[in-house]
């Protein structure tokens, strides 16, 4: 059974965070990976870990600040495989 949570991948490196993905993406509904990983590993990391999901959900949480249909563009046109895309904007 999958549990309804999200684990954070707030670990020191590309392998430790592939090891936990393995590990819990088939307990977990999703995988969240922050912009210190996402900086530290780029896409191909965000790709070595989207390998490794089995059937859970990848939340590629970068916080970006931008415009907002700037933003859904370049999620759009990503070539990760996440679920979700968080945009903030402010009137």
């Amino acid at each position: 059974m999958r549990l309804p949570i999200a684990i954070a991948l707030d670990v020191d490196s590309l392998q430790q965070a592939i090891a936990h993905t393995s590990v819990l993406s088939n307990s977990v509904a999703m995988i969240k990976v922050g912009l210190q990983s996402y900086l530290r590993d780029g896409n191909a990391g965000v790709q070595a870990i989207s390998a490794e999901l089995n059937g859970a959900e990848l939340f590629l949480d970068l916080k970006l600040h931008d415009i907002p249909q700037e933003i859904g563009a370049k999620c759009i046109n990503s070539s990760c495989r996440w679920w979700k895309c968080d945009v903030k904007s402010s009137s």
